[in-house]
C-alpha cells in the first residue's frame, strides 16, 4: 500500500506579545458552578468575583469493548411516545435562546472563510464585554469556536488537493462540542451529520443532524463502513491515552473505503527544548498533575504514527501537516507570513483541548514572568492537522 504522509512545517520567527489589556480578557477557567461547554470564562473586569479552583476531572474509565458487532449496530429510532415527545420539547425549548439560525450560521461561515488575518485574530481575541451572562458567554465561545475551525481549515491547506473518493456522504461528529457539531452542520448542510455526544444538538434546529445520545466513555453506536468523514478533533483529551487506539480501530469500522478522519491534536506543553523554567513550573503545577490521574501523555504526537498505521488509519492520500507557533508574538519586521494568526489559532487549539485540565485562576499567559520568559527564549509549541484515509485492499 502506497503511503503518502506529508508534513509541512511552518516556523513563524517572531515570539507573541501578551494580549492587549485593552480588550476584555475572556480566558480565565471557570469556577466550578459556572462550568459550561468551554472552560475559558472570564470574570468581567468591573465585577470582580472569588474564585475557586478547578477541581481535577474523575478519573474515567472506558468500555471500548472489542470485537463486538452488536457494539457496532445502529441506534433503533427513538421512541416516539408522549414522554419521548415532551423530552424533545424540552429540549427545543432550551435551545431556542441560542441564536443557532441554521441559514445564518452558513452565511456566517462563508464570511468566516473570507475573512482576513487581522480579522480573524481580533475575533479570537474579542471579550465578552460587561455582561455576566452565561448565555451569552457560550453564544461567544461557540462561536470563536467556529472561527478557530474555519482558520484551521483555510490556513495552511492545499485547497487544490482533490478529496479521496467515497461512495457515501455521511459526516460524523464523534464527541464533539456543540461549537463544533453546529459548525459541520452548516458547512455541510446538504449531508446528513450525526453527533454522537452526551449532549448532542437538537433536530429542531439542524435539519441535517441526526443526534445519537451517547457517553464518551462508550463504543460510539453508529454503523460500520457508513462515514466519508469523522471528525474528532481534539482525540487526545477525550479519553485516557491508552483507549485511544482501540478507539481508532473503532473509528475505522465506521468508515467507508477511503473515508478520512479529521484530527486537530495539540501537545499539552510546549517542545520540551524550548520550554523554561518559569513556564515548566506553571505546567507541572497547574497542568500536568492533572493529568496523570486521568492517564493522558503530556506528549500524545509521538504515539500517533503508530496508533494511525496499527489502526489502518493511514492510507494513500494522507496528509500530516504540521505547524510551528511561537507562545508569544511580538511585531518584528522579520516576522513569517500569518505569524500572529498563526500563535492566536494554537493557543486557543490548547485552550479548547486542554483548558478542562487547567487548574486555578489564570492562564499561563497571564502570568508577567512566564511571558516574559517565553519572549526571550523563543519559546513554542507544534501543532498537528491530520487527514487519515481508511485503508483499502
Amino acid at each position: 500500500m502506497i503511503d503518502q504522509w506529508y508534513t509541512a512545517i511552518h516556523n513563524p520567527n517572531s515570539p507573541l506579545c501578551p494580549p492587549r489589556r485593552g480588550l476584555q480578557d475572556r480566558s480565565r477557567p471557570l469556577p466550578i458552578r459556572a462550568r459550561l461547554e468551554n472552560p475559558l470564562v472570564g470574570t468581567p473586569a468591573n465585577k470582580p468575583r472569588p474564585r475557586k479552583a478547578i477541581k481535577a476531572p474523575q478519573a474515567r474509565v472506558s468500555s471500548l469493548a472489542t470485537g463486538n458487532p452488536n457494539n457496532w449496530k445502529p441506534l433503533v429510532a427513538p421512541d416516539r411516545s408522549p414522554t419521548s415527545s415532551h423530552n424533545a420539547d424540552n429540549q427545543h425549548a432550551e435551545a431556542q435562546p441560542m441564536s443557532l439560525d441554521f441559514t445564518g450560521l452558513q452565511g456566517e461561515i462563508k464570511r468566516m472563510d473570507a475573512a482576513s488575518p487581522a480579522t480573524i485574530v481580533a475575533k479570537l481575541n474579542e471579550g465578552w464585554g460587561s455582561s455576566n451572562s452565561p448565555l451569552m458567554y457560550k453564544e461567544l465561545e461557540m462561536e470563536k469556536r467556529r472561527w478557530l475551525l474555519s482558520a484551521l481549515r483555510n490556513l495552511d491547506k492545499d485547497q487544490k488537493r482533490k478529496a479521496p473518493s467515497v461512495d457515501c456522504t455521511k459526516v460524523l461528529a464523534l464527541f464533539e462540542s456543540e461549537a463544533t457539531a453546529s459548525y459541520l452542520a452548516a458547512r455541510y448542510a446538504e449531508v446528513t451529520v450525526t453527533h454522537v455526544a452526551p449532549s448532542p444538538l437538537p433536530l429542531a434546529l439542524f435539519p441535517n443532524v441526526e443526534p445519537l445520545f451517547s457517553s464518551i466513555n462508550a463504543t460510539p453506536p453508529v454503523a460500520p463502513d457508513s462515514y466519508a468523514s469523522v471528525y474528532c478533533m481534539s482525540l487526545p483529551s477525550k479519553i485516557p491515552s491508552r483507549e485511544i487506539p482501540q478507539l481508532l480501530q473503532n473509528i475505522y469500522r465506521c468508515l467507508a473505503p477511503n473515508g478520512v478522519l479529521h484530527l486537530a491534536l495539540i501537545d499539552s506543553t510546549p517542545t520540551a527544548e524550548s520550554v523554561g523554567p518559569r513556564m515548566r513550573q506553571w505546567l507541572d503545577k497547574n497542568l500536568v498533575a492533572n493529568l496523570e490521574p486521568q492517564y493522558q501523555s503530556t506528549s500524545i504526537i509521538r504515539f500517533f504514527n503508530k496508533w494511525l498505521a496499527d489502526a489502518e488509519l493511514r492510507g494513500y492520500d494522507s496528509i500530516k501537516t504540521t505547524v510551528k507557533f511561537r507562545a508569544v508574538h511580538r511585531e518584528k519586521p522579520d516576522n513569517a507570513p500569518n505569524a500572529e494568526l498563526r500563535t492566536a489559532l494554537g493557543r486557543k487549539l490548547w485552550q479548547d483541548t486542554w483548558g478542562p485540565f487547567v487548574r486555578g485562576n489564570s492562564w499561563w499567559w497571564e502570568d508577567k514572568k512566564c511571558v516574559e520568559e517565553c519572549d526571550e527564549i523563543g519559546t513554542y509549541w507544534k501543532y498537528w492537522l491530520i487527514e487519515a484515509v481508511k485503508e483499502v485492499d
